[in-house]
Order: C-alpha cells, then structure tokens, then sequence
C-alpha cells in the first residue's frame, strides 16, 4: 500500500487527527507564550530572581518526553491521559527557548536606549 493510497481511504482520520494536533500545539503555545514572555522580562530586570527560573527551565528540557508523561500521571488536575497532559507538557517545552530569547533580547538592548537617555534622531 502506497502513501497516497493509504492517505486516501483514511483522509478524515487523518484530517480530524491533524485537527487535533494543531489544536494541540496552539493552545500550548500561546499560553507558552502568555506565561513565557513576562518570566522572560522578570529574569532579564532582576538576574537574582531570574537565574532559577532559567535554570528551572533548562531542567525541563533535559527530561524526556515520555517520561515527563510518567511523572505527570499521577498528578490531580494535570496528570492522567489525554489533551490536558499533553498540553501541558508541551507548555513545559515551550517556556525554556520563550524566556531564554526573551531574557536574551532584553539584555542585548543599550541600557541608555531603554530608558531614553540615547541618541535619538528625531
């Protein structure tokens, strides 16, 4: 059986799978991006406080997926199958590049720039 052979007789499975998983991926990422951007500001104006949030986050990404299913099992509310862990989940992985390129951005801008203080040609 040929790849467009099988695409073709399981075509709505596939579009009501494909729906699911762009749901899936776009309801984690917004609220990734929700949660992600102000931690991110939070740990570019104060390094004390963001240091641990970053480095909480680095933690994250080093376990796998699978097994971050496994320790959330258990969990009332998060835990169990379905869209609500695998949401989720994939906020967890979302949040370490989020704060980190916001944290990033934040620090690579001129102080004097921020605050008003620079050159402005206007």
């Amino acid at each position: 059986m040929s790849l467009l052979n099988f695409w073709r007789t399981h075509a709505a499975e596939f579009t009501t799978l494909l729906g699911q998983h762009v749901l899936l991926v776009g309801v984690s990422t917004l609220v990734a991006i929700l949660a992600g951007v102000p931690i991110g500001i939070l740990a570019a104006r104060r390094p004390r406080a963001g240091a641990p949030i970053v480095w909480l986050a680095n933690v994250v990404q080093t376990i796998p997926s699978l097994a971050m299913f496994g320790f959330l099992l258990p969990l009332p509310l998060i835990g169990g199958l379905g869209a609500r862990v695998a949401i989720f989940v994939l906020i967890l992985y979302a949040l370490l590049p989020i704060v980190r390129t916001t944290t990033a951005g934040l620090r690579s801008v001129d102080s004097r720039s921020r605050h008003g203080d620079g050159d402005d040609a206007r």
